[in-house]
């Protein structure tokens, strides 16, 4: 079930870090999957980095890299859901 969806374009070689959680809502029985796709055709996009951070309030916030490896500009979408 998707949660969030984001719009972001990324020229060539350009880096967007991607970050959510931290609120409550996530918790450790609740654990997002954060992924990125082109949408345009022919598109080089990356996501890597991801990570999650434990904060001092006993939440969680994850973090993902998404990255542009292509020659264009690259539109895409970052999606945050919960299986």
């Amino acid at each position: 079930m998707a949660i969030f969806t984001y719009d972001a374009t990324l020229n060539p070689g350009q880096t967007h870090d991607w970050w959510t959680g931290g609120s409550g809502w996530y918790k450790y029985y609740h654990k997002p999957q954060l992924d990125a796709y082109p949408v345009n055709p022919g598109s080089k996009l990356i996501y890597w980095n991801c990570k999650c951070k434990l904060e001092s309030n006993g939440l969680y916030t994850y973090y993902v890299s998404v990255k542009n490896e292509g020659p264009y500009p690259v539109s895409y979408k970052m999606r945050v859901w919960v299986p």
